[in-house]
């Protein structure tokens, strides 16, 4: 759901650089952090992605409930998502067989491309990314921004800061139309200018898309990172509610939490994960990257 892509995007932009300076400083340096040097650092991770999501009733309890587990590699310059597990135990073995044949058609057929085609392909996907950081780049100008506390997160002593929309703020990029109607709170490491906890409420309706998707007041999310090998932060849990509508009819309650495990720096020439114990194992040669544009 890109609505609540953009609820995380939003909450991945504040950090902090020092104990005096100005919240405004303290995000505008934090934008150029998040987009800069930690993101191309995640480039050489892999990980595994858990997504738990609950479709519920008017009193929030559970109506159905899935648990899919995914190992996220870079295929040939571009994202490739393989389901290896299901509510939480190993696939069926004609499904992990499926799951595989999926994955090195998807290999070969990048392989086959000619480079006209592979060079189209990245740049469709860094074109998306880049949308993300021309957004980013206006959440300065889009708040006001308080200093509220400080706390300890994780042995991180961070400040937590406050964001609420600015008044007059007018929206430059498309997807930056979601931040007048968000407001949120943000845990911030003193130490390295990157976040360590964060939380956001949608503050009215909003509606996105030619497809007239319509989020409901309310909606919530949340986002912990966690610093890997002394050198980047990477996120460790997304969680998310929302009540959504698209169309005129249908309607969707959901509840979903997607949390991140086993990182490892890709450092030989290839891998693959076990479905029977989740652990790593050496086959297929391709780089590796950290992608969270998605929810599903």
């Amino acid at each position: 759901m890109i609505v609540i892509v953009w609820l995380v995007l939003f909450l991945a932009a504040v950090g902090a650089w020092a104990a005096d300076l100005e919240p405004r400083e303290i995000v505008r340096r934090s934008v150029e952090a998040n987009g800069g040097e930690n993101w191309t650092i995640a480039r050489n991770y892999t990980f595994l992605e858990r997504v738990e999501t609950k479709h519920l009733k008017g009193d929030r309890s559970a109506r159905s409930r899935s648990v899919k587990t995914y190992d996220v590699t870079l295929v040939e310059g571009s994202p490739y998502r393989r389901l290896v597990a299901r509510d939480d135990r190993s696939l069926p073995a004609e499904e992990e067989r499926r799951q595989e044949e999926l994955l090195q058609g998807s290999i070969e057929a990048r392989r086959k491309e000619t480079p006209s085609e592979r060079a189209k392909r990245i740049a469709e996907f860094e074109k998306q990314r880049n949308k993300y950081r021309d957004a980013l780049r206006e959440i300065p100008d889009a708040y006001s921004f308080r200093l509220v506390g400080e706390e300890e997160i994780d042995q991180n002593a961070v400040w937590v800061i406050e964001a609420t929309p600015r008044p007059g703020y007018k929206p430059r990029s498309r997807y930056a139309r979601l931040f007048p109607h968000l407001r949120g709170a943000l845990w911030i490491s003193k130490s390295d200018f990157h976040w360590v906890r964060t939380a956001a409420e949608l503050v009215d309706n909003f509606h996105f898309g030619w497809i007239l998707l319509r989020v409901a007041k309310g909606a919530r999310v949340e986002m912990e990172q966690v610093r890997v090998n002394g050198e980047v932060w990477l996120p460790r849990r997304v969680w998310y509610v929302a009540s959504a509508r698209i169309g005129l009819f249908r309607r969707y309650f959901v509840e979903q939490e997607n949390t991140y495990s086993r990182f490892r720096k890709f450092v030989a020439d290839s891998r693959v994960v076990s479905t029977t114990a989740l652990e790593y194992k050496r086959r297929v040669p391709v780089p590796l990257y950290l992608a969270l544009s998605r929810c599903k």
